[in-house]
């Protein structure tokens, strides 16, 4: 609820300046800094939160060093 309340008394235009809404996410965005791990239909994914991508994706710096951008998943852990 108070996120939701926060977020549409901050944007009462919708989502027309998407990256303002984006900065507003971000910065709210527990995940960033935190080791993670993201489930998808497909893969399991090991790395530490790096914030929102341009479009609201999430940014993940694996193991490995690679930065990928995460769309959707089943599932979000701490680790």
């Amino acid at each position: 609820g108070l996120i939701l309340q926060g977020f549409i008394s901050s944007f009462p235009s919708g989502l027309r300046d998407f990256e303002s809404v984006r900065d507003w996410l971000e910065s709210r965005s527990f995940l960033t800094g935190k080791q993670i791990k993201i489930l998808t239909s497909h893969e399991t994914l090991m790395g530490r939160g790096k914030g929102l991508g341009t479009n609201g994706e999430l940014r993940v710096e694996l193991e490995s060093g690679e930065l990928r951008e995460v769309i959707s998943s089943e599932k979000i852990e701490l680790c």
